[in-house]
């Protein structure tokens, strides 16, 4: 879930993309955490559902996009975006997932706490940042914009690194949920 993609400009195809905020797309974002996704797990069925673009941050296209998740039995749900409060309908779709297996995703904001903070949710941040979080992985890059290498820095990437993983444990073994995926990457 992110600002929607541009699959021409990023190079990558997902098997689906829906729209679910009725803002305009900034795909930028979304393209470089498409292409993160894809360079680590490059056998895994990307689906995009863009939840928010330009300045628009609103509940019910965050929603829509969780539920479609939940519809297409995803394994693992990445979210390289961070709110200031959260909304208990989600959190209780999140739990949901959660409970079904799918590996959440989220990374880590000091000053904006959700979803990264709830507990069925891996926080990620970088690897120099500070705070508490669940797993820290290289925040540095690069991706292709524009047919130019460039860097994408931040949380947003190491989560969707860790996403990428994620699914490729969920292809050796799909059983894996949160809490093991947390051990096996500890281990």
């Amino acid at each position: 879930l992110d600002t929607g993609i541009t699959p021409c400009e990023a190079g990558v195809f997902p098997m689906a993309f829906r729209h679910f905020s009725a803002a305009r797309p900034d795909p930028a974002h979304g393209n470089k955490v498409a292409q993160v996704l894809m360079n680590v797990a490059p056998a895994c069925e990307l689906y995009v559902g863009q939840v928010m673009g330009d300045a628009s941050r609103s509940w019910e296209p965050i929603i829509q996009g969780v539920r479609w998740a939940q519809e297409i039995g995803a394994d693992v749900l990445n979210m390289s975006f961070a709110c200031p409060s959260s909304h208990q309908a989600v959190d209780t779709l999140l739990g949901e997932l959660d409970q079904k297996g799918c590996i959440c995703v989220a990374s880590f904001n000091a000053y904006y706490h959700w979803p990264h903070w709830l507990e069925p949710v891996i926080s990620v941040g970088q690897d120099n940042q500070r705070g508490d979080m669940d797993v820290r992985a290289s925040g540095e890059v690069i991706v292709t914009l524009g047919g130019h290498g460039v860097a994408f820095k931040g949380s947003s990437p190491a989560a969707a690194v860790v996403s990428g993983i994620a699914a490729c444990a969920k292809a050796h073994d799909r059983s894996i949920g949160r809490n093991a995926f947390l051990a096996a990457l500890s281990g």
